[in-house]
């Protein structure tokens, strides 16, 4: 048999490996109550993340909405400045026409004036040589002493 001695000592044995294994299992708890904190930590951060994430792609998505609608109220602002601007052009050649007729018909007055111009020239040549004619022939009167009534 084992002495009383022997006996307390593998008690005292047992006792110490019953607190060594209280004491890890305390540090286990410890430790998985620490991770336990930080991934409920962890968890939170991302949830936190994931709203702040979920807000921002609201904003951007109403964002987009605002820019599309935005897109399109300038696309069609665009093609009504182009009708203008094909209506305008479009104006400019009906002018262009005009102008182009109206130079042509200037053109014929101008021509139209130089002729009359010749004419005008021609008939005060012809005025000149009438009015010498009847100055010489009231000069040929007065030499041969016809009186005038």
């Amino acid at each position: 048999m084992q002495s009383a001695q022997e006996s307390k000592q593998e008690l005292q044995a047992a006792i110490r490996y019953a607190e060594n294994a209280i004491s890890s299992a305390k540090t286990t708890i410890e430790s998985m109550e620490f991770r336990q904190e930080m991934a409920k930590k962890n968890y939170q951060k991302q949830t936190s993340l994931e709203v702040a994430l979920e807000k921002q792609n609201h904003k951007l998505m109403d964002e987009s909405v605002k820019l599309k609608n935005e897109i399109a109220k300038l696309k069609k602002e665009n093609a009504n400045l182009e009708a203008l601007v094909q209506g305008q052009a479009d104006d400019e050649q009906v002018l262009r026409d005009r102008i182009e007729g109206f130079r042509n018909e200037n053109r014929s007055l101008l021509d139209e004036v130089e002729n009359l111009k010749i004419e005008l020239k021609d008939q005060r040549e012809f005025d000149e040589e009438v009015r010498q004619g009847v100055n010489d022939f009231l000069d040929y009167l007065d030499t041969i002493g016809y009186e005038r009534p």
